[in-house]
């Protein structure tokens, strides 16, 4: 990856005090701000090309990276001690408003990860205070590792349906923090300094000055066994003297994509110029965001790079809105849209159902057939429950699809 090199970096607390007896208390240095949508696979082991470095120090790593509605939280911890995540959603401050969030990774003796996550209200008139956040220690999903020195976690993020992570490019700040086990963060009134990033699904290093890239989103959706061609974007001029691209997918794609290289197009009168990116698409390709990888050749100076996100996604994918709280005096009946998206450029037909909580009922069938016609397009099916009283939390659904042969899943959550 870009940030790899960041790898030979050490952040800034080294040679000063150790962060695990200053938590918080020093600047936090990332290797790159742009951080591209990827997605891991959690199972313990660091990969090639699986993760995006944000930070290193003298005896740990992180990595961050994000999709739609979660983040992508990696890491080398020495053993011992916990990963402490901060996430300031709107960038204003850590001590500012209620958009602050705080997640903290703990490697057990039995080798399973304990996620404890409150938020850092900062609206009281009595000061700030932290507010427990079990929905998303629910949504979570993290696997630790034990080494000889040092854990490997690697952790996904998931938004339990309040809004907190974003759905699209999107800034936001983050801070890394490492703390012994038996560190506890109980002043909710001391700051924190994060550092800004951006949430993007493409970036560049080392351009010429005056050459912009691109990418345009046709193409970069493609299902498994489909051929796809994705159109890179460049603007400049033919002075800057570019030779050739070389391309190819990183990570689990990396062998399942063309890799060509091609001679660098003239600019056109308007300064532009494009190359169409065409491949196949293995057929078992996995799901899940991941990077194409560009390298310029340059007449003078080093090769540039440009990376852009893609999305290798499941055949149809669910989406639940979020809910009005229901009235808590008395059971009530509750209708659940769900909606049904399509990822084939082919008509789809297919059955939904949907598992709910023990406590919950449906007043009506829990299985729906469904027709959509358009190409990747989107269809709405609403299921009606009753919802008991005192209803508050937050609550998995489990929505199953069948489509021919294909039978598809996914967990989603409702936060009442």
């Amino acid at each position: 990856m870009i940030a790899s090199a960041a790898l030979a970096l050490v952040f800034g607390l080294q040679g000063q005090t150790p962060a695990v007896e200053r938590p918080f208390s020093g600047p936090f240095e990332v290797a790159e701000p742009n951080r591209l949508a990827l997605t891991p696979t959690l199972d313990g082991r660091i990969d090639e090309e699986e993760w995006d470095v944000l930070a290193t120090g003298a005896d740990w790593l992180g990595a961050f990276q994000w999709e739609p509605r979660k983040v992508h939280i990696g890491g080398k911890i020495p053993l011992g001690k916990d990963l402490v995540v901060s996430l300031d959603q709107k960038s204003n401050g850590w001590l500012v408003g209620k958009d602050n969030l705080e997640v903290r990774f703990t490697l057990a003796v039995d080798g399973k990860v304990s996620i404890t996550a409150r938020y850092l209200d900062g609206t009281s008139k009595d000061g700030p205070r932290f507010v427990p956040a079990p929905g998303f220690e629910m949504a979570a999903n993290a696997v630790g590792i034990a080494g000889t020195d040092n854990w490997v976690l690697e952790a996904t993020l998931e938004d339990p349906n309040v809004g907190f992570l974003p759905t699209l490019e999107d800034k936001i700040s983050v801070r890394y923090d490492i703390l012994a086990k038996e560190t506890a963060v109980d002043e909710a009134f001391l700051p924190r300094a994060l550092a800004g990033v951006k949430l993007v699904q493409h970036r560049s290093v080392a351009l010429p000055v005056g050459l912009k890239f691109k990418p345009e989103p046709q193409g970069r959706m493609p299902l498994p066994g489909e051929p796809t061609k994705i159109r890179l974007t460049f603007e400049g001029t033919d002075a800057l003297g570019v030779k050739d691209l070389s391309t190819r997918a990183e990570g689990p794609l990396k062998d399942q994509m063309a890799k060509f290289t091609v001679p660098f197009p003239s600019f056109d009168k308007k300064g532009r110029a494009f190359i169409d990116y065409s491949t196949p698409v293995a057929k078992d390709a996995t799901i899940g965001f991941r990077v194409l990888r560009g390298t310029l050749g340059l007449k003078d100076g080093p090769p540039a790079q440009i990376q852009t996100s893609l999305r290798i996604p499941p055949l149809v994918e669910f989406e639940v809105p979020p809910l009005p709280v229901p009235d808590k005096k008395r059971p009530q009946t509750k209708r659940i849209p769900i909606y049904i998206q399509s990822f084939s450029t082919g008509r789809v037909d297919g059955e939904v159902s949907l598992k709910i909580p023990e406590t919950w009922q449906f007043t009506d069938d829990n299985d729906k057939s469904f027709i959509i016609y358009n190409s990747r397009g989107r269809i709405r099916k609403v299921f009606e429950v009753l919802l008991p009283v005192d209803l508050k939390g937050t609550f998995p659904l489990d929505l199953t699809a069948k489509v021919g042969k294909q039978v598809i899943t996914q967990k989603i959550w409702l936060t009442f």
